[in-house]
C-alpha cells in the first residue's frame, strides 16, 4: 500500500524535479517507510534513479535535487508503506533486469505467491519477495491480460520503454484510487488529487456538474469526473495506454447475467468456502493485521472467520502477523437506535479478540474537519466518515498496519432497504404473485419501510422497465436550498443501457459500480491512508462478487430478510444475536442529535458566512430555515446540512488558500 505519482511531458519538455518531489511528499502519509524517484529520457531510453529524505540509506541513491542536471521528460515518484517483504528490495520505482520496464504500484495482489510459482515455471526469475515484482513480471509475460489473473486491489503505472508507453491500471472495483490530468501535451497521475495540484499546469477549479451531483443528489465518485474541473479518475476494472497518440481506456472485466441451476445447500456451501478463502488470502502480511468490528453481520463474519482460521491446523496456509489474539476496532455511541455495543460484545465473547473501541465526540467534529476533508480530497456525504476516521486513528495507535473490513457485502447481497422494492418489482415483472403475497405477509417494517410507498415504488420500477426508457439517476427534484441556476443547468442524466434483465440485479450493479460502493471505497481508502493503514475488503474478492451475482434472488432477500445466503453460511460461525439481526447501521454517528444541539452553532455560523453566500451554490436563507426545522425536530436534515457545511469547508481548503496542498 503506497502513494504513486507521475508526470510525462508528451511534448518532450523537461519535468522539474521540484514538482515531483513536492507532489510525492504530499503523499507521505500513504507511505512513510521509503521514497523513490525515476527520471526517464523517453527519446534516448535512459533512466536515472534518485532518492529523498526518507529513502532507505542502504540503497545509496543520489538525492532528487541532482535530477535537474539532465533533461528528462518523464518522472515517477513513490512513497512506500511496507507490507510484503519489508527489506529495501521492495523499493520503488522498481525495474526489470534490463531496465526497460518500470513500475510504481499501490495495492496488494493477494494471490501473488501462486502467480509467482506460475511465472517461475515459465522461466521468470525473481530478486525480491514482493508482490510488486510479480506484477512487473506478469505484465512482461501477458501484457494487459495479466490483470485478469490478479486477485487483489491495485492502481499502478508501468513505463514500458520497449513500446514507449505508459500502461496504467485500476482494480475491478476501484478500491485503490488513480487520478489523472491530460491536456494533450502532458499527462499527470497520482493516488490523490492534492498531489496533482502540485503541478502548476493542473487547473484549480470546481466542476459544476459534479458539484450539483454532490449537493443535490448526494453522489460522489459516480462518474470518471471529480469535483475538480479536468481532473478525472481511471474507471474501475479498466486500463489505460498513454503514448504520443494520446490516452486510450479499455475495460478488462465486468459482471454478466448467469443463472446456473443448483440447490440452496450447494450455493451456501460455495459462498462460505469462497468467503473463507478470500479472508485467508487477505491475511497475507509481514506487518500486524486487525479487523474492523461494527457489530453488523459483515464485519462480524470476517472477525469470526479469521478466528476460525487461527484455531484451525494450518488453516491460514501462510505466515501472518495477526498474533495469538486478533485485534478488533470499533466506534460506539450511547444514543437511541445506534447502540452497537451488545452486538460487538457477543462477537468478542465468542472469539476472545482484543477489542479496541472509540467514541468520537461532537465537540471535536469541527476541530478535526479541516484535516479530515483535506485527506478526503473531496467533500463527503455524512458524519459517518468522521466515525471511520477515528477507527483508523485507533488502529494505527494500537500498532496495526493492515485492517480487514466488510465493505461491499450490501451491494452484493441486497443489504440496504431500498433494494426491497426492486425485489418486489421482479416478482411482479415475472408474475410470481404467490411469492409476492408471502413477502407482503412478512413485510420488513424493521427496515424502516412503509408498505404502500414500497409497493408504489416497485410498480413504478416495473413500468419503467417495461417502457424500455433509460432510467434517470434520481428524481429531478433539487432541494430548495440549492441555487436554481445550478439546478436548471445540471439536471439528472439517464443512466444508459441496462446491464441485467433483473430489476434487482440492475439495482445492485448500479450500487456496486456507480451510486454507493465507489464513494464508500473512496472514504475508506483516504481515511485509512491518512494514518498509514492498509484497508482490505474480503467481500470484494472478485470470485465472491461473481458468485453473488449468480445467486437466485431468494438467497439475497426472502420473506423480509436480507443477505440470506450470508446468514445461512455463517450459521454456527457467528453469534445468532448478530446473524439474525435485521437492522443495518455500519459505523453510525448521532448526527441528528449533534446538529440539533452540540454543533448547531458552528453549522449556523458557516451557513451565515459571507463566503458561502458569495459562492452562489447554496441559498443561505433556505438553508438556515432547514436548520431551524431540524433543531425543532420537524424534519431530519443532518445529512443535507452536513453536505452544505462540508462543501463550504472544502472550498475554503482547496480554493481559498494559496497552497491547498499544505496540510491544515
Amino acid at each position: 500500500m503506497c502513494g504513486i505519482f507521475g508526470v510525462w511531458h508528451l511534448d518532450g519538455s523537461p519535468v522539474p524535479p521540484e514538482t515531483i518531489r513536492r507532489a510525492t511528499t504530499t503523499l507521505r502519509h500513504r507511505g512513510p517507510d521509503d521514497e523513490g524517484y525515476l527520471f526517464v529520457d523517453t527519446a534516448a531510453g535512459s533512466c536515472d534513479e534518485y532518492g529523498g529524505r526518507d529513502t532507505v540509506p542502504a540503497l545509496r541513491l543520489p538525492d532528487i535535487a541532482q535530477a535537474g542536471d539532465r533533461p528528462h521528460d518523464l518522472a515517477l515518484g513513490f512513497r512506500r508503506l511496507a507490507i510484503i517483504d519489508l527489506s529495501p528490495s521492495g523499493h520503488q520505482p522498481m525495474g526489470d533486469a534490463d531496465r526497460r520496464l518500470w513500475i510504481v504500484f499501490n495495492g496488494e495482489i493477494y494471490n501473488y505467491l501462486e502467480l509467482r510459482a506460475q511465472l517461475e515455471s515459465l522461466g521468470h526469475r525473481f530478486e525480491t519477495a514482493t508482490d510488486t515484482e510479480v506484477v512487473l513480471h506478469a505484465y512482461a509475460e501477458w501484457g494487459p491480460d495479466c490483470l485478469e489473473r490478479f486477485n487483489g486491489m491495485w492502481a499502478f503505472a508501468v513505463w514500458d520503454g520497449r513500446r514507449r508507453c505508459l500502461f496504467c491500471a485500476r482494480d475491478r472495483f476501484g478500491i485503490k484510487p488513480f487520478y489523472y490530468f491530460h491536456d494533450g501535451s502532458r499527462f499527470i497521475f497520482g493516488s490523490e488529487i492534492k498531489a496533482l495540484l502540485c503541478d502548476p499546469h493542473v487547473p484549480r477549479e470546481p466542476n459544476p456538474a459534479r458539484v450539483y451531483d454532490y449537493l443535490a443528489l448526494r453522489y460522489l465518485n459516480r462518474t470518471a469526473e471529480t469535483l475538480f474541473k479536468d481532473i478525472q479518475q481511471l474507471p474501475a476494472a479498466s486500463y489505460m495506454l498513454v503514448d504520443g497518440d494520446g490516452v486510450r481506456i479499455s475495460r478488462y472485466w465486468d459482471l454478466h447475467p448467469a443463472a446456473p441451476r443448483r440447490s440452496d445447500q450447494e450455493w451456501v456451501a460455495e459462498f462460505r468456502a469462497t468467503l473463507q478463502d478470500a479472508v485467508r488470502l487477505r491475511l497475507r502480511s509481514d506487518v500486524p493485521v486487525g479487523s474492523c468490528l461494527s457489530g453488523g453481520i459483515d464485519s462480524s463474519s470476517i472477525v469470526c472467520l479469521v478466528n476460525q482460521l487461527l484455531l484451525s491446523d494450518g488453516g491460514l496456509g501462510v505466515d501472518t502477523q495477526i498474533g495469538d489474539r486478533q485485534k478488533t476496532f470499533s466506534s460506539v455511541y450511547d444514543y437511541p437506535g445506534i447502540e452497537e455495543e451488545r452486538f460487538i460484545e457477543a462477537v468478542v465473547a465468542q472469539t476472545n479478540v482484543e477489542s479496541h473501541r472509540v467514541t468520537p465526540q461532537a465537540a471535536d467534529l469541527f476541530a478535526i474537519a479541516p484535516r479530515l476533508i483535506w485527506h478526503q480530497g473531496e467533500p463527503f456525504g455524512s458524519t459517518t466518515i468522521y466515525s471511520q476516521w477515528h477507527v483508523m486513528e485507533l488502529t494505527r495507535a494500537a500498532g496495526v498496519t493492515v485492517l480487514l473490513d466488510g465493505q461491499g457485502a450490501d451491494e452484493m447481497l441486497a443489504g440496504y432497504s431500498p433494494y426491497y422494492s426492486s425485489f418486489l418489482a421482479d416478482l411482479i415483472r415475472t408474475g410470481r404473485f404467490a411469492a409476492l403475497w408471502r413477502e407482503w405477509r412478512s413485510f420488513p417494517h424493521h427496515l424502516g419501510l412503509r408498505p404502500r410507498a414500497t409497493l408504489v415504488a416497485a410498480l413504478r420500477k416495473v413500468a419503467l422497465h417495461w417502457s424500455g426508457r433509460p432510467r434517470l439517476r434520481s428524481a429531478p427534484i433539487a432541494p430548495e436550498w440549492l441555487n436554481p441556476a445550478l439546478t436548471d443547468h445540471y439536471a439528472p442524466q439517464p443512466e444508459g443501457e441496462r446491464h441485467f434483465p433483473s430489476i434487482l440485479d440492475e439495482h445492485l450493479y448500479n450500487s456496486l459500480t456507480r451510486s454507493s460502493l465507489p464513494s464508500l471505497l473512496h472514504y475508506e481508502d483516504h481515511n485509512s491512508m491518512a494514518f498509514s493503514v492498509e484497508a482490505r475488503v474480503p467481500f470484494l474478492d472478485y470470485r465472491l462478487v461473481e458468485l453473488s451475482y449468480r445467486l437466485p434472488a431468494h438467497l439475497r432477500i426472502n420473506r423480509g430478510t436480507t443477505k440470506v445466503v450470508l446468514r445461512k453460511a455463517m450459521r454456527g460461525i457467528i453469534p445468532d444475536l448478530v446473524r439474525l439481526r435485521q437492522d443495518k447501521l455500519g459505523f453510525p454517528t448521532p448526527g441528528s442529535w449533534w446538529f440539533r444541539d452540540e454543533v448547531a452553532d458552528e453549522v449556523e455560523q458557516i451557513l451565515r458566512s459571507r463566503r458561502l453566500r458569495e459562492r452562489g451554490y447554496v441559498q443561505p436563507e433556505a438553508a438556515l430555515t432547514l436548520l431551524e426545522q431540524h433543531k425543532a425536530g420537524r424534519v431530519q436534515a443532518d445529512r443535507a446540512l452536513w453536505r452544505m457545511v462540508c462543501f463550504e469547508l472544502w472550498m475554503r481548503l482547496f480554493f481559498d488558500r494559496d497552497d491547498p496542498t499544505a496540510k491544515p
